[in-house]
């Protein structure tokens, strides 16, 4: 994904990247502010979820702190992911300091439709990622015995 993905919903920049730290790698949603901060000239970022291959995780940002928690990596981190965001999309906002109103907002919004159709094609985005044909492994790949 050379450019990534980004949406804009209720003053939120929901931003998906296919990311790599170190060995591990894989889909990352970052959430932040719709505008980027006059004195930085970028957007901080307030939540961060990379559910990568091996170690999947995902950041509250209150202040700087870089607050992280795991994801379960047995199960499916994307669906870990989303459930949380469903739930507590206005509170973990709140507490990575988003500002009060747009938390407010957020929260009032809860069953509106384009926030489910958002949740919906962010998670598509997340479980789609492009594939990476120079890791394929020609080697591998002629030893199989399918038809296909």
């Amino acid at each position: 994904m050379a450019k990534g993905w980004e949406r804009v919903w209720r003053g939120v920049a929901w931003r998906v990247e296919v990311r790599s730290v170190g060995r591990d790698g894989g889909s990352t949603l970052r959430l932040g502010p719709a505008k980027a901060s006059a004195a930085s000239g970028s957007s901080p970022e307030w939540l961060r979820f990379d559910c990568f291959d091996a170690r999947p995780h995902w950041h509250l940002d209150p202040g700087g702190r870089d607050l992280v928690s795991p994801l379960d990596e047995r199960g499916d981190p994307i669906a870990e992911t989303f459930a949380l965001l469903d739930a507590e999309l206005a509170s973990l906002l709140e507490q990575a300091g988003a500002p009060t109103e747009l938390t407010r907002a957020i929260a009032l919004a809860g069953g509106d439709p384009s926030r489910r159709a958002l949740l919906r094609e962010a998670e598509s985005v997340l479980r789609h990622r492009p594939a990476r044909l120079d890791d394929l492994d020609l080697r591998r790949l002629e030893q199989r015995r399918s038809e296909k």
